[in-house]
């Protein structure tokens, strides 16, 4: 991957160097899902026309239509979707094939990312324009297909039981403020839809990150900025 590689993010813009001084990075890797209180989540996700892109990255598809996701009572409008191969996260070091990424983000310019594990099987209901139109070409333009509709409940699991920590975006400039909600249950996939993904993006998933146990409660929302440190090292929030 070169200089574009994750371990040269932070070198490549003084935009990017949380990336590399980051307290709170992304992805990590989760543990047993524990007994701690974590916001629950309200999914009131929309039917939008496909709009979707080869951002040169991984293949997104971008939405307009009036989509939310609450994270106990605060609200983040869904503003794309995405893939990366392999999983980003990982459960007590075991990865998945793919992961989805649903990213929202609030008025005050929060993010809350919903990550949903996609493993080999039965295909997912409702998905097939995504793979019928998939641009080959990186282009970074919207291919915009009227006749053709997506929900992205159809990509969800029937449980939202998740994982939930404040971490960060896991591409630059690496944005710590981000609340993830990680569901616990995978989603399956088709063999030769997730072949026909790695055909264009084989290993665009960001390493695991070191963290701290510590660093795994609840997400304070409604602030923009990184929470504070005392001389231990630990949040004081």
């Amino acid at each position: 991957m070169g200089s574009g590689a994750p371990d040269n993010w932070a070198s490549l813009s003084p935009e990017y160097t949380q990336c590399a001084t980051g307290r709170f990075q992304s992805p990590i890797d989760l543990g047993p899902i524990a007994a701690a209180d974590v916001d629950s989540l309200d999914v009131a996700y929309q039917t939008d026309v496909l709009r979707i892109v080869n951002n040169g990255h991984t293949i997104q598809v971008n939405h307009q239509a009036d989509s939310t996701l609450k994270v106990g009572e605060h609200p983040f409008r869904l503003l794309q979707f995405h893939f990366h191969s392999p999983s980003e996260h990982t459960e007590s070091g075991q990865g998945h094939e793919l992961e989805l990424h649903l990213v929202h983000r609030d008025e005050l310019g929060n993010y809350a990312v919903l990550a949903v594990f996609i493993d080999e099987g039965a295909e997912l209901s409702d998905t097939s324009p995504l793979w019928r139109y998939l641009p080959e070409a990186a282009d970074e333009m919207d291919h915009v297909y009227e006749g053709e509709l997506i929900d992205p409940t159809d990509l969800l699991p029937s449980s939202l039981r998740h994982y939930q920590y404040h971490g960060s975006l896991t591409t630059p400039p690496c944005t710590e403020s981000v609340v993830w909600n990680v569901l616990a249950s995978p989603v399956t996939m088709s063999a030769e839809h997730i072949s026909r993904f790695r055909e264009l993006y084989a290993a665009n998933a960001r390493p695991v990150q070191m963290r701290a146990a510590w660093c795994l409660a609840p997400h304070v929302i409604g602030r923009v900025e990184t929470p504070e440190f005392d001389s231990t090292g630990r949040s004081r929030e």
